[in-house]
């Protein structure tokens, strides 16, 4: 190609790729204008470079296949083909986007588009005739004015220079992007709820945190990051319609006190008389749930379902304590919440356990095993304290020695042979799995060996009369079950990281004299809320007002499941587990990881999760 050629076509690119830059802008625009949340002075700055970064960046980057076109081919109409192919695409896409949002609020993802153009899409959608003749004329009207810039451009490709150097354009974008990070990531250490929530405004972005980083360069104090939450505006941008209505129940004399216990990582098939002897032996006296699963494959989505009873999605928009905990208000708990790996992070101190005064964000000791015993005796020297007051008390307990593979040294554990450690970076297919399967075990052994102090000092106290206890799991782990290669857990959501032991002690008098169950009906952590609220606090709201799932010993066992983990959702919905990635990726397997090339098609699937990840966001008017 000679440099005159070179240079129009050049000329031709710039003008286009600008034009279509003006008009991501200009459709992104209206995602502001039905934002979830008040703005204050902080999100302006945020909305702004957001804008103009992280739209810019996705406009520009649909332009890499166009720019090595140019050079690779440089052919009148494979360029100028490909240019309205490419930008039509992503502006239709966009559109799209911006209507889902403002609808149901939650972007779109390619599994969502196959939904939609596999079935009517009228119908999907709720739309009336009217808008879904707007609907496809814009659609003819974003193709033409796409097909004509092209032409435009290209025949004006030698008349009408593009004098401003386009890398100035990229530098300025980036800049836009780097700034706008900057800005969340200040607002997400500071708690400044405005940006954090209205972030979820645009499509695919992931807000950065640097909590340290602020702390090393001394931009804010330790003291300001954590205590920050206690600000009491920092409620007052609360974006979940959560609950539906406020909650209706009775006065109780004599609430019982209540007690959730869990084991990072504990799966489903590890609750055994031989590995977690005190706990198999306390649940003789309990109903047992052999067929429960988390919300998710990690502790913050496996948490946050079992506490709030909805999906994982809701996390960035939640800055409000479960329902759970505002009725334990209305009683006067006595809220303790001993967490052997900190909180710092996930920041749980910042919604779950908002309203718990006093709370430890960190535990002393250098390793997990030693965190674990610590909590052990704090909640032992509680347990002796609460027996002399007459309020009734709340404790949740958080061991973290099975997830991280921590034993004391030299401590005897009872299955052999045994790995050092457990690390998927070294670890293959062909792998043994049998001693890091060991070590796990041991550190079982060794969390049930200190929860049975905890239970037998309830027994010794005479507290088992008036006391709920709850014993499960945030999620499972993995030890290559699925035979391809996944170690641990985040990476998959089959069985092996999602299904978790889930035990219930009811004292008799609090349960009407129902005998203790074994049940086997498919059930999950959005039911376990729903049952101790229906329970023991006798609330009469239909569950759907501030849960997904329903009441343990009644639910007829679900058929999707939303599942959560720290960078992409999941859907299992036997025989198929979909995975949702950041950009719309989706990828579906089957219940054993493999992955699957061609999958039918349930609109009703898909149309009952997403009700169920939008159905807790305030109305957007």
């Amino acid at each position: 190609m000679n440099k005159r050629k070179r240079t129009a076509y050049l000329n031709c690119f710039k003008w286009f790729a600008s034009s279509n830059l003006i008009i991501f802008y200009l459709l992104g625009a209206l995602y502001l204008h039905h934002l979830p949340t008040h703005v204050d002075h902080l999100a302006i700055f945020f909305l702004t470079f957001t804008l103009f970064g992280h739209l810019g960046l996705l406009c520009l980057l649909t332009f890499i296949p166009v720019g090595l076109c140019m050079w690779l081919w440089p052919r009148f109409a494979s360029i100028i083909i490909l240019s309205v192919i490419i930008t039509t695409i992503s502006t239709i896409i966009l559109f799209i986007d911006i209507f889902v949002f403002n609808v149901f609020s939650f972007h779109v993802n390619f599994l969502l588009l196959k939904v939609v153009f596999t079935f009517n899409t009228a119908e999907f959608f709720g739309m009336n005739v009217q808008q879904t003749i707007l609907a496809y004329s814009l659609s003819v009207v974003f193709i033409a004015i796409e097909i004509g810039l092209a032409i435009l451009f290209w025949r004006l490709r030698h008349k009408f220079r593009f004098k401003l150097p386009f890398y100035i354009i990229i530098i300025a974008v980036l800049v836009c992007e780097l700034i706008s990070e900057g800005l969340y990531a200040y607002a997400y250490a500071t708690g400044s709820q405005s940006t954090l929530q209205n972030s979820r405004v645009f499509p695919a972005y992931m807000g950065t945190q640097a909590n340290d980083f602020f702390v090393d360069v001394h931009l804010l104090t330790k003291k300001q990051i954590i205590t920050e939450i206690s600000d009491p505006h920092y409620r007052m941008d609360a974006n979940l319609a959560y609950p539906l209505h406020p909650l209706r129940y009775p006065h109780l004399s004599n609430p019982p006190n209540i007690i959730i216990i869990g084991i990072d990582a504990w799966r489903a098939d590890e609750f055994q008389a031989d590995t977690t002897s005190n706990i198999y032996q306390f649940s003789k006296q309990a109903s047992i749930f052999y067929n429960h699963y988390s919300g998710g494959n990690a502790t913050l989505p496996g948490l946050y379902t079992l506490y709030y009873s909805i999906p994982s999605l809701y996390w960035d928009a939640t800055n409000i304590p479960p329902v759970f905990f505002d009725v334990l208000e209305k009683y006067h708990y006595q809220p303790e919440v001993f967490f052997s790996a900190g909180m710092k992070y996930p920041p749980f101190y910042r919604n779950i356990f908002l309203t718990v005064p006093g709370m430890q964000l960190t535990i002393p000791g250098d390793q997990p095993y030693q965190r674990d015993a610590k909590i052990t005796e704090y909640a032992l020297d509680y347990l002796t304290k609460t027996t002399a007051t007459q309020k009734p008390f709340f404790m949740f307990l958080f061991y973290d020695s099975a997830h991280s593979n921590s034993l004391p040294p030299h401590y005897d554990g009872p299955f052999e042979p045994i790995a050092h450690d457990l690390n998927p970076a070294i670890l293959t297919n062909e792998t043994n799995p049998t001693p890091y399967l060991n070590l796990y075990k041991n550190a079982l052994v060794y969390d049930d060996h200190l929860i049975g102090q905890v239970l037998d000092k309830l027994k010794a106290e005479n507290l088992l009369n008036n006391t709920v206890v709850v014993i499960t799991s945030d999620h499972g782990q993995e030890f290559n079950d699925n035979h391809k290669n996944y170690w641990g857990h985040v990476s998959n959501f089959t069985q092996y990281q999602t299904k978790v032991p889930l035990i219930i002690y009811f004292p008799e008098k609090y349960f009407f004299g129902k005998k203790p169950q074994h049940i086997h009906t498919q059930t999950s952590h959005y039911d376990v809320m729903p049952t101790l609220l229906q329970e023991i606090f006798k609330v009469s709201n239909p569950i759907s007002d501030y849960s997904i799932g329903g009441n343990l010993f009644t639910t007829k066992g679900w058929t999707i499941l939303p599942e959560g983990s720290y960078n992409y959702e999941g859907l299992i919905a036997p025989p198929y587990i979909y995975n949702f990635y950041p950009l719309g990726v989706t990828a579906v397997y089957d219940m054993h990881a493999n992955l699957q090339k061609s999958f039918p098609i349930n609109a009703t699937v898909f149309r009952t999760y997403f009700q169920d990840t939008r159905a807790y966001y305030k109305e957007i008017k």
